[in-house]
């Protein structure tokens, strides 16, 4: 296609970088604001450490049906991405004004075959016309070799937010080997962010502070991971760095301060940074490879071209070490799409149709896809014991914290209490640890009810709403509910409590007549927080109330579909398997006769 376009994308962690190729010529492309937007989520439903929540990028959840929460709505991670692509393609219209012909996205080679698909039929719906996909790892290579002349053996070792990846290639113009190619779990600057959210947590369970953490939403998640990050990047040029806790987090009057230090970090995280060292040690010998017959080890990603990890990187390749520029992956992108489009161009007899770079032959892997190593995923205790310590409390500034002997406290009355101190003596730790960890929830949440006599707008507001509720006018109750929490997004408990009336109203609303009513709000309530137990829960509930209204009006298939919609929600509802088990057998005999 003459005059066109090739272009490069780097699906990096954070943000897509684009590079193209026009008339001979490389550029790269200035990105709007809005695809420059973090593409971080969280997921309550996995977990990367001990706090029961990861936040992967959302390019790496496509393809899994999951919807996570994103710019204060529930959405698909296919719509987000195929979004960021669609303002790509605007943008190189608007610059070039010139057709496109290949696209070449580099991915991590972690992304399975169904995130794959899902990005290129994103890249499809947002008007490319032919995409392929490469590993950034072997983008990276390309994009450094450019236009030499002499081969060249080099190692690539990419560490951003994503997991570890590395590759070890052999270049020669117009020709790029994977020899072998890797993936250490466990190893990203998301686990690196959990490493130092868990190290504030351990410090103020020290002080007695508990965040109440399982009640949190995932916008509260959302802030805390983010306060953890910044303290990350700080801690590669400070000794140590002081974060700030709000009150919409600790649930207490004023700001906690968590000081982080960068030598316990390091040292924390050291064993892991290592490993990744011999990973890459061990790919060399398996191909009978010395360092010195490598000419240059790429280094490629946020995380692993800042220090800590570069100083252990310059340590252990101290003659070849190169760390590459952020756009050399889109660069080498767009270089490998003008190839393929000159090849596609030069062959004869061939379909002009789309192919995978895996499948030319400009790049040739040796094996059939990365080794994935299983690292060790928790740090040593006490290194991350020691990252964080608690400068100022709420009861440090206030003079809150109980000086009472401990026989004089009136809290050890309680049976509780003397439970876990009878299991400690008997040697029952860990039971005991488990007991203690819900009378903390229980504190946390008396705790937040003595607050509620500090009144706000919000909360007077949602007291209306209760109100509401109790004299049966549910409609008004979650008007009110919402109007609260617009008052003030950053009180837990204002959400918490428009998520209850959300629930109540649903179930209270429980006439065949009240069906859709119910399942509006119930829904409305999902699209705040879509992992709340307690709401789908109710959801799942009032699906089950209404299958049986449609039984008893012998109305079977309808009965069925509803009793889907009730075990989606709740797979182990059992009077719904029961039921649907019971009705299953008889819908059969009736389409039969």
């Amino acid at each position: 296609m003459e005059h066109a376009l090739t272009v490069g994308i780097d699906c990096s962690d954070e943000i897509m970088i684009v590079a193209y190729i026009a008339d001979a010529k490389p550029y790269n492309l200035v990105i709007s604001n809005g695809v420059q937007l973090s593409s971080i989520a969280c997921d309550r439903g996995e977990s990367i450490s001990s706090l029961g929540v990861r936040f992967p990028n959302l390019r790496g959840i496509l393809g899994t049906r999951k919807a996570v929460e994103y710019g204060a709505r529930i959405q698909a991670p296919e719509d987000i991405v195929e979004r960021s692509i669609a303002s790509i393609y605007q943008s190189l219209l608007r610059v070039e004004g010139k057709p496109i012909d290949e696209v070449v996205m580099a991915v991590p080679a972690s992304l399975g075959q169904n995130g794959r698909r899902a990005l290129i039929d994103c890249c499809h719906r947002a008007n490319f016309p032919r995409v392929s996909l490469i590993d950034r790892c072997s983008a990276a290579a390309i994009g450094y070799y450019g236009d030499r002349e002499r081969a060249m053996t080099c190692l690539v070792y990419d560490l951003g937010y994503g997991e570890f990846e590395y590759a070890l290639v052999r270049l020669a113009k117009g020709r790029c080997r994977v020899l072998t190619s890797g993936i250490l779990s466990h190893v990203s600057g998301e686990y690196l962010d959990a490493v130092l959210m868990e190290a504030v947590v351990l410090a103020l369970r020290e002080k007695n502070l508990f965040l109440g953490l399982k009640k949190w939403t995932s916008h509260q998640w959302m802030q805390f991971r983010n306060l953890a990050e910044d303290a990350r990047l700080a801690l590669r040029q400070e000794s140590h760095t002081d974060i700030v806790l709000a009150p919409a987090l600790t649930k207490l009057k004023e700001n906690i301060q968590v000081r982080l230090y960068a030598s316990s970090f390091n040292e924390s995280i050291a064993p892991l940074i290592d490993r990744t060292i011999e990973v890459i040690q061990g790919a060399l010998e398996s191909n009978a490879l010395e360092l010195t017959d490598v000419d240059a080890v790429l280094v490629v990603g946020n995380v692993a071209q800042k220090p800590p990890v570069l100083d252990r990187l310059v340590a252990a390749f101290p003659q070849s070490l190169l760390s590459l520029e952020r756009d050399v992956v889109a660069n080498g992108s767009a270089l490998y799409a003008s190839r393929l489009a000159k090849s596609r161009s030069e062959a004869t007899g061939q379909a002009d149709t789309e192919k995978s770079p895996e499948s030319d032959n400009l790049l040739e892997n040796s094996v059939s896809e990365p080794v994935r190593t299983e690292a060790e995923s928790q740090t040593a205790t006490e290194a991350r014991a020691n990252i964080a310590e608690v400068i100022t409390t709420e009861q440090e500034n206030t003079g809150q914290v109980s000086s009472l002997p401990v026989s004089q406290n009136p809290l050890l009355e309680d049976d509780s209490l003397q439970t876990a101190r009878r299991l400690i003596q008997q040697g029952h730790s860990e039971k005991a640890l488990v007991l203690l960890n819900q009378i903390s929830r229980e504190v946390d949440e008396l705790r937040a009810l003595v607050s509620l006599k500090e009144d706000t707008p919000a909360r007077a507001v949602l007291r209306e709403a209760q109100a509401s509720l109790e004299e049966q006018n549910y409609n008004e109750a979650v008007i009110l509910s919402h109007q609260a929490y617009d008052l003030d997004k950053n009180d837990p408990w204002v959400f918490t409590t428009m998520l209850q009336i959300h629930v109540q109203a649903g179930l209270k609303l429980d006439r065949a007549a009240d069906y859709e009513n119910a399942i509006n709000l119930l829904k409305c309530a999902l699209v705040h927080d879509p992992t709340d137990r307690s709401v789908r829960s109710a959801m799942a509930e009032r699906h089950y109330r209404h299958a049986l209204a449609m039984k008893n009006q012998n109305r079977v298939p309808e009965c069925l579909g509803l009793l889907l919609d009730v075990l989606n929600y709740a797979p182990k509802h059992q009077e719904a398997l029961e039921l649907q088990r019971e009705l299953t057998p008889a819908r059969g005999l009736a389409s039969s006769t």
